[in-house]
């Protein structure tokens, strides 16, 4: 196997994946690489074969020089998220993406926000490389690969992997939010009139059962704000060298592929209540800085997010899940 050796501008040279680049943020060539397909829908690229034609490309860019026999497709792009995601001789995980589905951050936001959370120390995979690819509009950002397996539901109530779950959330709420993502107010506006539209074709019975919502006043931009969030924090995102006899066990969370900004109520939703993906509950919310917040608030956001992911007729559907498990 060959090892990378590409010397990024203003640092040194990659010698190892261990190495420490955080600090160091220009990562792309200007040159640019001949016969490009201008977008991720050209002639070839919503084929295998296109996907790893984008990889080289990226790996050329970031000096990275590997055969093909030592890389592994684990995402062909194809699905609806767009995303090629790519597993380079176990020591890199490259992801090559468009933006157009409105729920990922350009590769310089992720950049952004895992640097710091490695200054920090929080348990979150490393970032190497990021960049968007000459003359496409795709992204891209090059991952040190995480060993080790899958958290399972019965270690999520490890004493040490929760630790370090709070100590991540601790940290991703001391990354400063900029004026342009918006307050929380800015944010809710226009999801609160998709909830009405989406509430309004309910039937009387389970109107009734919905109850109380909250309105756009109860969103004081001085009770609440915008987090920086995994927004996609499961038990398969969290990664640990996990050995029976050992009490303890080092973790990193993978796969910030839809980190955002959001309001920080919506991370009582995702990892405090059982519509969410990960149950870790109120005491370690609390831990982490999130809440007490009021019950129709986080209800509401919880309305919010299924109006936003099924149209009217599902929303019905959904909502008698999410009343079964409030």
């Amino acid at each position: 196997m060959s090892k990378p050796t590409h010397e990024l501008e203003d640092g040194p040279a990659l010698s190892s994946p261990n190495a420490n680049f955080a600090s160091t943020s220009k990562t792309t060539r200007t040159d640019s690489p001949a016969n490009l397909d201008s977008s991720w829908a050209g002639e070839d690229a919503s084929t295998s074969l296109g996907a790893t034609h984008y990889l080289l490309i990226v790996l050329s860019i970031c000096g990275l020089e590997y055969s093909t026999e030592e890389i592994a497709m684990l995402r062909d792009g194809k699905e609806q998220g767009r995303q090629a995601v790519f597993n380079v001789a176990g020591t890199w995980i490259v992801r090559i993406f468009e933006l157009h589905d409105g729920f990922r951050r350009p590769a310089s936001f992720l950049w952004s926000v895992l640097t710091q959370l490695e200054s920090l120390g929080a348990a979150a995979e490393r970032i190497r490389y990021h960049g968007v690819i000459p003359g496409t509009n795709l992204q891209y950002t090059v991952t040190m690969f995480v060993h080790g397996v899958p958290l399972t539901d019965e270690r999520c109530s490890d004493p040490s992997v929760r630790e370090q779950l709070v100590a991540l959330q601790r940290s991703l709420r001391k990354i400063s939010v900029p004026d342009t993502a918006g307050t929380v107010k800015h944010h809710m506006r226009p999801r609160l009139e998709l909830l009405q539209r989406r509430v309004s074709v309910l039937s009387a019975d389970v109107l009734e059962q919905v109850g109380k919502l909250a309105c756009l006043s109860d969103f004081d931009d001085e009770k609440f704000k915008m987090v920086v969030s995994h927004c996609d924090l499961a038990p398969e995102n969290i990664v640990g060298r996990f050995e029976s006899e050992s009490p303890s066990a080092t973790i990193s969370v993978i796969d910030w592929e839809f980190c955002n900004y959001v309001p920080e109520f919506r991370v009582e939703v995702q990892l405090g209540s059982e519509s969410g993906r990960l149950l870790l509950g109120a005491d370690f919310l609390r831990k982490s800085g999130y809440g007490p917040y009021p019950d129709h608030v986080v209800w509401t956001e919880a309305l919010c997010m299924i109006a936003e992911d099924y149209g009217d007729e599902d929303f019905e559907a959904q909502v008698l899940l999410a009343l079964s498990v409030r």
